[in-house]
């Protein structure tokens, strides 16, 4: 069984270590901290003071150079308090001689958080530990109800803690249903109260915006001159652009996935919710070949149901362009689907085996992409699903 070090301590990091922890009681899991960065482990402990302990390691990354050759899977967060300099050195230093698999997590922006009431508007940006306490005596001064909107991932947590403040507070119903559908809203109604904006039962409402301040400079670059001999997965809101390199086995999932399609993708998954999800777990795996599967319903029910129009595309080896799959919505559903491949793009693919990304709730003319490269059975023992699964559980249910 794999341990797992897991190097950044920014919130992300640690909300990771619990969920695997959660997961795998019995896995060794270490939160690696890079130097003079504590914030993370700091805001953690606020938003979730009552999760299960995990063990901290004071060491620098020359203890994880040492520990990550016995069979450790590595996660980074890239996080804004982490030079540049430094995450080179880490990297330089295990060049040619990880052999673990690594999950990179790109560090999601500052958090912004914005309070308006009938006395005013007050807006904070959680970038550092004096911002947050001066947020969180802001918050403890509010008498009135708190309507609390923003995405999952920071509105969820929040909403948490100020229930276990004693404080009367809702989460918007009409900013969750775009992240998650009917069914899932009703499980989520048993734990946290949900509001919506239509309602005028309440007097008073304090209204909390959460949201990410993404930085331009803070895009996930990769040096093509690195090589890694085992899986790398990329995910988080600021991956820059699909990439492959040559030589190795990488896993690239756009931005929005995340942010809008896993929360519904990897709850239908939990639940066994029937039909599609958005999510590949089952591969033909057919060198130069591009072909459309699913999961959930068989490809002739997905087929009739969503009226797709081009399943297959043939590319040779070396052929340079991106896929996108172009459909229309009809209420929701979408209707129309097919594969469009187009050249010129200005990156370079070499293509072994492509599959697209179905996301049925995405708005039209959006493409998402999974790439894969050369391995049948790489989700079936898959440490990003197992890890996502787990924060979707530990978060919402």
């Amino acid at each position: 069984m794999h341990s797992i070090a897991i190097v950044g301590s920014d919130s992300l990091a640690l909300q990771l270590a619990l969920m695997l922890r959660k997961a795998s009681p019995r896995r060794k899991i270490f939160v690696i901290p890079y130097p003079r960065e504590t914030l993370g482990l700091i805001r953690e402990s606020i938003f979730n003071p009552s999760s299960e302990p995990v063990l901290y390691s004071r060491k620098t990354h020359t203890f994880l150079g040492k520990y990550i050759l016995a069979n450790v899977l590595r996660i980074t967060v890239r996080s804004p308090l982490l030079s540049i300099d430094l995450d080179a050195h880490i990297i330089e230093t295990q060049r040619g001689s990880v052999k673990a698999d690594e999950i990179i997590v790109s560090y999601r922006g500052d958090i912004r958080a914005i309070i308006s009431s009938k006395h005013g508007e007050y807006a904070f940006v959680l970038n550092n530990l004096l911002s947050l306490k001066k947020f969180l005596k802001a918050l403890i001064r509010i008498k009135d109800p708190i309507m609390i909107e923003g995405p999952p991932s920071l509105s969820i947590p929040l909403a948490n803690l100020v229930l276990k403040m004693e404080k009367k507070a809702f989460l918007t119903r009409e900013a969750l249903e775009y992240f998650f559908d009917d069914d899932i809203l009703h499980k989520m109604a048993k734990y946290l109260p949900l509001f919506s904006e239509n309602s005028n039962e309440l007097e008073n409402l304090v209204r909390l915006t959460l949201c990410y301040v993404p930085k331009l400079n803070d895009y996930v670059d990769v040096d093509s001159s690195l090589k890694y001999s085992e899986n790398v997965y990329f995910f988080g809101e600021n991956v820059r652009t699909l990439e492959i390199l040559t030589e190795s086995r990488r896993v690239f999932i756009t931005p929005d996935v995340i942010e809008k399609e896993m929360y519904t993708v990897l709850s239908g998954i939990l639940f066994n919710n029937p039909g599609p999800r958005g999510f590949l777990e089952i591969f033909h795996e057919r060198i130069g070949t591009l072909e459309l599967v699913s999961i959930g319903l068989p490809y002739r029910e997905l087929e009739k149901k969503f009226k797709l129009t081009s399943t297959k595309v043939s590319l040779s080896q070396g052929t340079t362009g991106t896929l996108k799959l172009i459909a229309e919505r009809n209420i929701g559903t979408i209707v129309g689907a097919q594969l469009v491949f187009e050249r010129g793009c200005p990156f370079y693919l070499t293509i072994d085996s492509l599959y697209p990304l179905i996301a049925m709730r995405i708005p039209a003319m959006e493409a998402y992409t999974l790439v894969v490269r050369s391995s049948r059975d790489i989700f079936e023992k898959d440490p990003l699903i197992t890890a996502l699964r787990a924060i979707i559980k530990k978060l919402y249910y």
